[in-house]
């Protein structure tokens, strides 16, 4: 309302980058992330953490099943679904992932899902697009993955769009995003956001080039509809149902 900033509550595990989050009723959730500068070339953490908005205040939310940075992040319903990410335990030792994990913020758990993994192969700094956090009228149980990297270069730029069904736990193959890398080498580092029943990939790099780029690349979801008889309520939550949501 008022176009400025205002510092809040630090982060309590002082440095920590190549975290992903996520939005809940009134809380932010933070996953993983390391210490390092480097992206992959340092020891992630498993910690979980929950920014409660309202009382400005930082409270521990459970592990996850892997330690992950550099991983990504979506909501739908009453669940959070992490993907990929790295870990590095000993310098020059990247391992990266290709699973999924579920969180469930109302009782702090985090499972493997076992069974799915991301087509293309493993990859950190890829992004996802949260259709619970865009301005849709009604949030897809879809959530769109796009790009990444690994040490192999993995996923090639064909297979650089992933899309997680939420009801059926498992992955179908998306139109390729546009890659702007030269050497076929994959996009990554970008954000890719979800909203009016669009996909909007912004930025990001090509890793093994360390390019930035500028490009902004648009897909229409139109073969992606909201599914109304889902088993998953794609619903929001506020203040008043946390921790209890629909």
């Amino acid at each position: 309302a008022t176009m400025t900033w205002a510092q809040k509550a630090p982060f309590p595990d002082g440095f920590r980058v190549g975290t992903a989050s996520a939005t809940y009723g009134n809380s932010i959730f933070v996953f993983g992330g390391r210490s390092g500068d480097v992206p992959c070339q340092s020891q992630a953490t498993t910690r979980i953490r929950r920014y409660d908005v309202d009382l400005n205040s930082w409270f521990d939310a459970g592990q996850m099943t892997l330690p992950r940075s550099d991983a990504t992040v979506a909501r739908v319903g009453g669940k959070i679904y992490l993907f990929g990410g790295c870990n590095s335990p000993v310098v020059g030792t990247a391992q990266f992932y290709d699973s999924v994990e579920i969180y469930d913020p109302r009782t702090a758990t985090s499972t493997l899902l076992l069974g799915a993994t991301l087509p293309g192969g493993p990859r950190a700094n890829l992004a996802a697009g949260d259709p619970q956090n865009g301005s849709s009228a009604n949030a897809s149980h879809r959530i769109h993955i796009t790009g990444g990297w690994s040490s192999t270069g993995m996923p090639p730029p064909e297979q650089n769009h992933a899309i997680f069904d939420v009801d059926q736990l498992g992955f179908l193959t998306g139109t390729a995003m546009p890659n702007h890398c030269p050497h076929d080498q994959n996009r990554a580092e970008h954000e890719l956001l979800n909203g009016k029943d669009r996909i909007f990939a912004v930025g990001g790099a090509c890793p093994t080039e360390g390019t930035a780029q500028s490009n902004v690349d648009m897909q229409k979801l139109s073969a992606d509809p909201p599914v109304q008889s889902a088993s998953i309520t794609a619903s929001s939550c506020n203040v008043s149902t946390y921790p209890v949501c629909l």
